[in-house]
């Protein structure tokens, strides 16, 4: 069996946000394995036991590799996988070189022109009792424009009433609730283009009213992720109608922009479990799904943006979770790459450790992703929250920067419970980091 070593999943949260433990030791998958510090050391010789090690929940799988130029995901034939409690020997690949082009690949490309959003991340938790006004003008201060919220979030509850039968018949609305309509309302009178956030086919909820929309393992039973949750097939016209369906409704709410994410099939998990059959690549099934909310989205005039690993247009192929970069651009005129430094392992791009250079690992991330689908229509997500390194002001602004120089579509802050404190210091040293550099304006200011 060949593995190739490297990536985890993304670090997503939903309300309320439970999964990302500020500061925790790295745990332990498997006896005698190394630490995160020391794993970078591991690799010498083409045959050996993997170590892992998973860092704050399920964030980060680390494999023992060579630190070369790229790392590719831990891999097996059924994609991506979260080791076993006793790894097998496995042949450590070589890791895929970055492929370099002379320019972006034939997509088409985004009409009209994709609009510019600097925004960041609002949980259900931060909705329910803001933002206050005071916030709304501290941020269009700092020169953002656009908050993103969620519609349906990562257990698969839907967050305000919609016309949408199978949210009744399934009994996915969320008590509660938040009244996006008015947030709507209040978030442009401030300055505000609202990007409603979909979570495609993570769904606890929806695959306990329907199992036979869910993802199987061989034995035909529902098949879980490795934190215990289920996931939809979107090869079934029944999930993939219930998306669109969720789309349509958020564009007739007056959202700005419908921003698909965990558009993929599983990372992390007993993959090798998974029933996928091959007579249908992952890649097209996913491919198919944004699709028909494309399609859906079409005569409402609202755009489509997609959220993708970082890694996605970095590696070759769909990096076994379905995300074919220049597949999904055919599509979708906006893709998201997660580019979270915390997220890549070590020696990626060359770097001993991603998550301590965060402008260069955005840049080096936003460089391939232009030469796949063209810079003007990617707005990456940046990492506003720490896992091993502390992040503050310094690293975000370092992030906010590597996305100006590169003229992306703007750029979007994550951080699962909402929360920004080094925004508006993060903002002032990126400007004027920017406005030093030849050629480069600061950043734009109401």
């Amino acid at each position: 069996m060949v593995i190739r070593a490297g990536w985890g999943n993304e670090a997503r949260g939903s309300p309320p946000m439970t999964a990302m433990p500020a500061r925790r030791s790295p745990r332990r998958l498997c006896r005698g394995e190394a630490t995160l510090e020391s794993a970078a050391g591991l690799a010498a010789g083409a045959s050996r036991a993997i170590r892992a090690a998973a860092v704050a929940g399920p964030i980060l799988l680390l494999a023992a590799l060579p630190v070369p130029a790229m790392a590719d995901d831990v891999t097996t034939p059924y994609g991506p996988w979260l080791l076993p409690p006793s790894p097998p020997s496995v042949q450590i690949a070589p890791p895929p070189a970055l492929e370099a082009g002379p320019g972006p690949l034939p997509v088409p490309q985004a009409s009209p022109p994709v609009p510019v959003l600097r925004g960041l991340y609002l949980p259900a938790g931060r909705l329910l009792r803001g933002p206050a006004p005071h916030e709304w003008e501290a941020w269009r201060l700092a020169g953002l424009n656009a908050v993103v919220v969620d519609l349906k979030n990562d257990e698969g509850w839907v967050l305000a009433p919609l016309d949408v039968p199978e949210v009744t018949a399934w009994r996915t609305r969320w008590s509660p609730g938040v009244d996006l309509a008015k947030l709507i309302a209040t978030a442009q009178t401030a300055g505000f283009q609202v990007v409603v956030r979909i979570v495609a086919l993570k769904d606890s909820r929806a695959v306990r009213a329907r199992p036979d929309l869910a993802l199987h393992d061989l034995e035909g039973e529902v098949w879980r992720d490795a934190s215990g949750q289920t996931w939809l097939d979107p090869r079934h016209p029944e999930v993939r109608q219930y998306i669109a369906s969720l789309a349509r409704a958020a564009a007739a709410m007056g959202f700005a922009e419908v921003h698909l994410d965990y558009i993929r099939l599983p990372s992390e998990g007993a993959l090798h479990r998974l029933d996928w059959s091959p007579s249908v690549s992952r890649a097209d099934a996913v491919a198919a799904l944004v699709a028909e909310v494309a399609d859906a989205l079409e005569p409402t005039g609202t755009p489509l943006s997609v959220a993708i690993f970082g890694q996605s247009c970095v590696v070759p192929g769909d990096m076994g979770i379905g995300q074919q970069c220049e597949t999904l651009a055919e599509h979708a005129p906006v893709l998201s790459p997660m580019a979270y430094p915390s997220h890549y392992a070590l020696g990626a791009f060359g770097l001993r450790m991603p998550e301590r250079e965060p402008g260069l690992t955005v840049s080096r991330t936003l460089q391939a992703t232009a030469r796949r689908v063209g810079i003007e229509r990617v707005r990456p997500w940046l990492q506003a929250f720490s896992l091993r390194v502390r992040y503050g002001a310094a690293e975000l602004a370092a992030q906010i920067q590597a996305a100006e120089t590169a003229g992306t579509a703007g750029w979007l802050l994550w951080n699962p419970r909402g929360v920004y404190p080094n925004l508006q210091a993060a903002i002032e040293l990126a400007g004027r980091r920017l406005a030093r550099a030849e050629g480069l304006p600061g950043l734009p200011r109401p």
